[in-house]
């Protein structure tokens, strides 16, 4: 999946494949971190042409996780059902779904923003900040867990 999410946010950003993989503490096995950075380049160059179309993109990927996740987000937005987006795969799936639907990111919130680059740089192109300051990135629904009673106050104090 890390793969897959970081060759939809490298494709979708025109970001190169290096800038959107961890590095530092979070990258611990060099060799793994290589392969996957050339994993990522070398698929980059076969599913760049499809960037203009969210369907095509999915199909030329083959991640049927991505292809979920973009289509839960999809169609909650549709339902006006909001959705707390938690974690690198989560914003990578959104960033499809909002290439699909821009207005769609409406719905979406982001529960927090990890030391992830690929996060980071997902989120800044949906216009999205972390609404806690955990910085876990994990990606686990701990920080979406958490985020739902601020949601709920927030709107609690809204209405």
């Amino acid at each position: 999946m890390a793969a897959d999410a970081a060759l939809a946010v490298s494709v979708l950003t025109n970001t190169e494949p290096v800038k959107v993989l961890s590095r530092g503490a979070a990258a611990t096995d060099p060799e793994a971190w290589m392969a996957l950075a050339t994993t990522v380049r070398d698929r980059r160059v076969e599913v760049y042409r499809e960037r203009d179309s969210a369907d095509r993109l999915l199909v030329a990927i083959a991640s049927p996780r991505l292809a979920a996740i973009a289509g839960i987000a999809l169609q909650a937005a549709v339902r006006r059902t909001p959705v707390v987006l938690d974690g690198p795969a989560a914003a990578a799936g959104a960033l499809v779904a909002y290439e699909a639907q821009p207005r769609a990111v409406r719905w979406w919130c982001a529960a927090d923003l990890g030391p992830d680059q690929l996060h980071e740089i997902a989120l800044t192109r949906l216009g999205q900040h972390g609404l806690l300051g955990l910085g876990s990135g994990l990606g686990d629904g701990l920080a979406g867990i958490l985020a739902v009673p601020l949601l709920q106050a927030a709107a609690r104090l809204g209405a």
